[in-house]
């Protein structure tokens, strides 16, 4: 594969001279080359307007590692924008921008397909220098087949990656593979409209949401499987599922970890929109200042094998380790513990393990077990306890 290196299309790489229009002649090189590898050595690249990218087919930006090659934006708006093409990949590269910024993304892919990001680092690296939005999956025509791994996206005023957000159409088949999302003012993760997310070793930690779904009118996110996922210290809920008027149906979460956050550690409400089908197994949800997991509506829950310990931080005797809501049907709890278990077990302030609200149907609630909550094991009002014990 050709290769373009950035300084001899005369950009210098010292975080003052402006290399955009060095970088874009490279890039405009490599795309008429139909492909090749635009190369950034060593150095801080200071763009003042967006690297574009159109009717590409297999171009690569890429740098030796994020630490030593970095794209430092001095404007708002869009850093790198794919705005068409297959077969793109962005690896190794850092993105710290050289101002606070309050529109765009650091990297946009709005249409094509087959796009890798590995290995890149989006960070605030000092007090005026604060990216936006991280990394935007659109939707501006056909968008399928990314691949984020090995990424971290730090300091971003609002949502660290964002999928579905903007264009209209469905983004569909996405893979994420150890990804770090950190101090966001929104969500590190937002899906809007989306189908077939596969995401393994994602740690969302001090984001203002973990992650979150919020579909508009006529939008879905759909097949969403989490294997191994962190969602720390949130100032808000660790993961909150919401609609705008749209569908959340058909996720699965495995081994997930909802801990510490100032609201619930998932919150499930499904407004005017539709939530059905979402499976959680083998997760942990702890200390968190209200509900370990609060499902305020929506149907096809189930709860298998998880743990729900020391949550009600703030608010002793008030809030559950697992509280399913009024009217919330077609759901399963089976073979949980919640309560006080563990070297922490003294700090349980749970006011019960699990609470099963009024006109609950088709509830399934079996092997399940509550210890040292602080007023009761459970609060039943809509099914009869099956082989589940309480102390």
């Amino acid at each position: 594969m050709t290769t373009f290196d950035v300084k001899t299309y005369g950009a210098v790489g010292n975080g003052t001279t402006d290399d955009t229009s060095s970088i874009q002649n490279a890039i405009n090189a490599a795309i008429a080359n139909g492909g090749g590898t635009v190369y950034f050595p060593q150095g801080d690249y200071k763009t003042t307007s967006t690297l574009t990218l159109t009717s590409l087919e297999g171009v690569s930006l890429k740098g030796d590692n994020w630490n030593s090659a970095k794209i430092r934006s001095a404007a708002n708006g869009d850093t790198v924008r794919v705005e068409s093409g297959a077969g793109f990949e962005l690896k190794n590269l850092g993105f710290h921008p050289l101002i606070n910024k309050t529109s765009g993304a650091e990297i946009n892919l709005k249409q094509g397909f087959s796009f890798v990001i590995n290995g890149v680092n989006i960070f605030d690296s000092g007090p005026s220098s604060q990216p936006n939005v991280g990394i935007a999956l659109n939707n501006y025509g056909t968008q399928f087949k990314y691949w984020i791994e090995n990424t971290e996206v730090n300091g971003c005023r609002e949502q660290a990656i964002v999928i579905g957000k903007s264009g209209g159409g469905l983004v569909q088949d996405v893979w994420l593979r150890n990804i770090i999302v950190a101090r966001s003012g929104a969500e590190g993760l937002l899906m809007v409209n989306c189908s077939g997310i596969d995401c393994v070793n994602l740690e969302s930690l001090n984001d203002t949401q973990g992650v979150a779904t919020y579909p508009g009118n006529g939008q879905i996110v759909k097949s969403v499987k989490m294997t191994n996922a962190i969602f720390d210290t949130g100032s808000d809920s660790g993961f909150k599922m919401l609609t705008g008027g749209g569908s959340v149906y058909d996720c699965q979460f495995s081994n997930c970890w909802f801990s510490g956050n100032s609201n619930h550690g998932l919150w499930v409400a499904q407004g005017t929109g539709k939530i059905d089908g979402i499976i959680f197994t083998g997760s942990q949800f702890l200390n968190n200042k209200k509900h370990g997991a609060f499902v305020e509506s929506g149907s096809g829950f189930q709860f298998v094998s998880c743990q729900f310990k020391w949550n009600s931080m703030t608010n002793n005797n008030q809030y559950y380790g697992l509280s399913i809501w009024d009217d919330v049907d077609d759901v399963v709890i089976n073979s949980n513990l919640s309560g006080a278990y563990g070297e922490f077990a003294a700090q349980n302030a749970q006011r019960g393990g699990y609470r099963i609200g009024a006109n609950c149907d088709r509830v399934v609630f079996t092997s399940n077990i509550a210890k040292g909550n602080a007023s009761v094991p459970w609060d039943i009002y809509s099914t009869v306890l099956q082989n589940s014990n309480a102390s």
